[in-house]
């Protein structure tokens, strides 16, 4: 899991490809956070960004109060 990667410095991109390389090469699950797309994500390379844009992209909503409420019981 990596989260948050909006908050990559862009110089750390490298290692987090090469990351992502291995694991596609194993068949092993990944899983990385953000607050936006990988479209959005421009401060990153596109090396980066792409890679992330290949995999499954779902955009999560907050829940509300009663949403929240209901999880909870």
């Amino acid at each position: 899991v990596i989260e948050d990667i909006q908050h990559l410095p862009a110089r750390s991109a490298g290692p987090v490809c090469d990351l992502i390389d291995r694991r596609l090469a194993r068949r092993k699950a990944l899983v990385v956070t953000s607050m936006s797309g990988p479209a959005e994500l421009r401060q990153l390379p596109q090396r980066l960004t792409s890679r992330l844009a290949a995999g499954l992209v779902v955009p999560l909503e907050l829940l509300g109060a009663a949403s929240r409420r209901e999880l909870l019981e």
